[in-house]
């Protein structure tokens, strides 16, 4: 993850414009982000979440992400709970690729996007992110019949000029912003109260994932 390196006048550490409907909220920093160390805990909130590292298989994302490829790997396997049943997700943050007899082939043909996870505890879910030409990621986050937008922030708090890497996500349903996560500095988390307690879970998991994707990986 990127630490902010750019400090705003008066000393300030730089921070991730957040969109309006998220000013009032209180936000919620993150342990165990920056700097990341595998296999420790991640943390916000009552939001815990134990990290297993890459070089497993996929279990049950294949299928939910539309996958039939017989050979595929994994760079994480997250286990998140709030102290109740836990929610499950299996992300890819690049694509797979076979060399034979030099022959370059993608086992997922094309299916995996730049960042990919699917979702195991209430109700199955899935979440895809890829990059478009201007530098930006966008994606949606999606349970059964509930789907969200997803995209990259590339702007710090008070200034009008895009940064280059994303400093972090928003999360958007019914024409607002619900959630969104700061991936710069410590890492800072906000959730919309006024979701649902089924669907505050939901983005919860989806806020842990991007917390530990890197966009480098997969250039």
């Amino acid at each position: 993850m990127l630490a902010a390196a750019a400090l705003l006048p008066a000393c300030q550490v730089a921070q991730m414009r957040i969109a309006p409907a998220l000013e009032l909220l209180v936000a919620v920093p993150v342990s165990g982000a920056n700097p990341r160390r595998w296999n420790a805990p991640l943390a916000f909130g009552p939001w815990r979440a134990e990290v297993a590292h890459e070089g497993m298989k996929w279990d049950f994302a294949l299928p939910l992400l539309g996958i039939t490829a017989g050979y595929a790997t994994q760079p994480y396997r997250v286990v998140a709970s709030a102290g109740g049943e836990p929610i499950q997700a299996e992300c890819h943050a690049r694509a797979v690729t076979l060399s034979r007899k030099s022959l370059e082939v993608d086992p997922a043909f094309g299916k995996l996007p730049a960042f990919a996870c699917a979702f195991r505890g209430r109700g199955d879910g899935t979440l895809r992110l890829r990059a478009t030409a201007l530098g930006q990621e966008t994606g949606t986050l999606a349970f059964g019949d509930t789907q969200w937008v997803l995209r990259s922030v590339h702007r710090f708090r008070g200034s009008s000029v895009p940064s280059g890497p994303p400093l972090g996500y928003e999360i958007e349903g019914g024409g607002r912003v619900i959630a969104a996560v700061e991936v710069i500095n410590q890492g800072r988390v906000w959730i919309d109260p006024a979701v649902s307690p089924r669907d505050q879970e939901r983005l919860a998991v989806a806020v842990m994932v991007l917390l530990l994707y890197d966009p480098a990986v997969g250039e």
